[in-house]
């Protein structure tokens, strides 16, 4: 009897137990006596806080033939022109990968209207992969071991391969980068890493003070996932809202913005140092307009040695039917005066002249040594069919952009280099240096002045004052 008793009462003490610590009060006791825990709760009696979690900074053990990030696709493209034929296809130039060869070994897909592939699928889904056998960087053409169908201009093209690191990111607590705080459900990050969950890096010592910590795609907006391959967890851009680096304010530059730039100008050893120059040239860039279907006013943007950016006052673009000869040299004047009135002796002397008298073709030859060098070329404004984009109470300045043809939207002009087209190294001639102290010199980081060597001066040390 005693027994039975006994076992009544243990019996009874277990019914009674119910959930561990009865759920903490952040969730509910269901079947079994376990804990259903309420959201950001955790654990067996839901006492402990859950951390946000994020975009892993670390691949997952799925090793899919595919770099990291990613699900195998490399590049992805359109045919610029149909394919010659059934194994050659010439990539886009972006696509270029830097040496003969470098895309042998994976692999290439198409979408596009193949006759064969149109009658089994309506041309909706990627072909087979074709093996590449050999690539021609000059020309950007890879040629596959098997023969594939022609493709017509535009039609869609990706190569697909190993990388390299394998593996996916996946959603994890703190991102893979910190630890959980259990009794607040913050996340520790590691040194490196800030934010919500630690999901994104931080800027090296905050920029130092003279610059802003931007993201990859803030810094490049082409860095993001594509409308043909949208989906960031599977993405070589998977961390294009993650990952930052410092973009430094006028006059600072390395990795923190920590370092001054110097000025840099011409080495004026050149000729003594390479006898196969004779004679040395200043930089020319040529600016070409397209068509315009009705004249406006665009603006030119130039980058300084200390990589500060000028922008011109706006310059007036004749309507390219009504060029004569008289406002072609006009507008070149104007565009001299324009890039000459910039702050700060930005560019203190410039030459250009009008290259021909039917079209808005200009040439810009910077004369003046503190521009002595290639120089960053110069960005136009923006020509658009509706002249809208500058003609507006938000714009500063305000002013009407040249107009073009429908679909047209884009830059007013292009800026291309013609040094050495107009002076060729066969003839003797070749550039102008455009380098820190002009290697006459070094460079004191902490207050971006010049030490010259004996015999040289000038705020670039580009003045040799010692002859031999």
């Amino acid at each position: 009897m005693k027994l039975f008793i006994l076992s009544l009462a243990l019996t009874a003490s277990l019914v009674s137990a119910g959930c561990p610590g009865k759920c903490s009060g952040h969730g509910t006791c269901g079947l079994g006596d376990t804990c259903s825990c309420q959201p950001m709760w955790i654990g067996p009696d839901c006492a402990s806080r859950q951390c946000p979690y994020g975009v892993s900074w670390v691949t997952s053990s799925n090793t899919d033939e595919a770099p990291s990030g990613t699900d195998g696709v490399l590049a992805e493209g359109s045919l610029g022109a149909a394919n010659a034929d059934a194994t050659h296809s010439v990539l886009e130039a972006r696509h270029k990968c830097g040496a003969d060869d470098c895309w042998n070994g994976k692999s290439i897909q198409f979408m596009g209207n193949d006759v064969a592939i149109s009658a089994t699928n309506g041309g909706a889904v990627w072909s087979p992969k074709y093996a590449i056998s050999d690539y021609t960087e000059s020309s950007g053409t890879v040629v596959m071991a098997t023969a594939d169908a022609t493709y017509a201009a535009g039609s869609k093209y990706r190569i697909t391969g190993s990388g390299g690191l394998t593996g996916r990111h996946d959603y994890t607590e703190c991102s893979s980068k910190g630890t959980c705080d259990r009794s607040s459900g913050e996340c520790q990050c590691f040194d490196g890493y800030e934010g919500r969950g630690c999901r994104r890096q931080a800027c090296p010592n905050d920029c130092s003070g003279h610059g802003r910590c931007a993201y990859n795609n803030q810094v490049n907006p082409l860095y993001a996932p594509t409308v043909t391959h949208p989906n960031e967890f599977v993405s070589q851009y998977w961390d294009y809202k993650k990952t930052r680096q410092c973009l430094c304010d006028r006059g600072w530059e390395g990795y923190d913005c920590s370092e001054r730039i110097c000025p840099k100008g011409d080495d004026p050893l050149t000729d003594c140092d390479n006898v196969a120059v004779r004679t040395q040239i200043s930089d020319i860039q040529e600016l070409g307009f397209p068509a315009f279907t009705a004249g406006g006013w665009a603006t030119l943007t130039f980058t300084d040695m200390f990589n500060g950016n000028y922008t011109t006052k706006p310059i007036e673009i004749t309507k390219t039917s009504d060029i004569t000869a008289a406002i072609a040299t006009s507008t070149a004047a104007a565009i001299e005066e324009a890039l000459e009135e910039l702050p700060n002796f930005t560019i203190p002397n410039v030459t250009v002249t009008s290259e021909a008298n039917n079209a808005h073709t200009y040439r810009v030859t910077f004369v003046d040594d503190a521009n002595a060098g290639p120089q960053v070329l110069l960005v136009c404004s923006d020509a658009t069919n509706s002249q809208a984009q500058y003609n507006n109470p938000n714009a500063q300045p305000r002013f009407m952009e040249p107009q073009v043809a429908a679909n047209m939207d884009g830059r007013a002009c292009m800026s291309t280099r013609k040094t050495l087209t107009t002076y060729t190294p066969a003839n003797g001639f070749g550039e102008k240096q455009h380098v820190e102290c002009s290697n006459r010199g070094v460079c004191d980081a902490s207050s971006g002045t010049c030490s010259c060597f004996e015999g040289f001066s000038g705020e670039a040390c580009a003045t040799q004052t010692v002859f031999f």
